[in-house]
């Protein structure tokens, strides 16, 4: 069985139609996408309960987006939030290391040394004392 070659108009009138199935089709599409004015107050006072559906894929869904690492509160806010804690008379308190990122656990070694176990339970940072 032989197949007749397809003219040239033809093939221009074929690649048109399909053209124009593939753009009302997306015209349909679009009309379903929802968009909203997050500029006014009443926007984040009431919003609506899909507000925060994106592009996510299906395997995306319900995942929060990844974290960066944690970053160290520097030695100045350190120690301004120290200054507003009170404590009874002859008490101090001071920053005995800073720097150390997500500190969460500590544990004095047999040497002196301030094991330091961070949240996320990835590293563990040996403290030592310097003057």
């Amino acid at each position: 069985m032989t197949v007749p070659p397809v003219s040239k108009r033809a093939a221009l009138f074929a690649s048109a139609v399909l053209a124009a199935g593939l753009l009302l089709g997306g015209g349909e599409a679009a009309a379903q996408l929802k968009s909203y004015d997050s500029s006014k107050p009443s926007f984040w006072q009431n919003p609506p309960p899909d507000w925060f559906l994106g592009d996510e894929t299906e395997a995306q869904k319900g995942l929060a987006p990844p974290v960066g690492p944690a970053t160290p509160t520097p030695l100045n806010e350190l120690n301004d939030n120290l200054k507003k804690i009170k404590l009874p008379p002859g008490f101090k308190i001071e920053v005995y290391a800073h720097g150390i990122p997500e500190a969460r656990q500590m544990a004095w070694g047999d040497n002196g040394t301030l094991f330091v176990g961070s949240f996320g339970a990835t590293n563990v940072y040996a403290v030592t004392e310097r003057n």
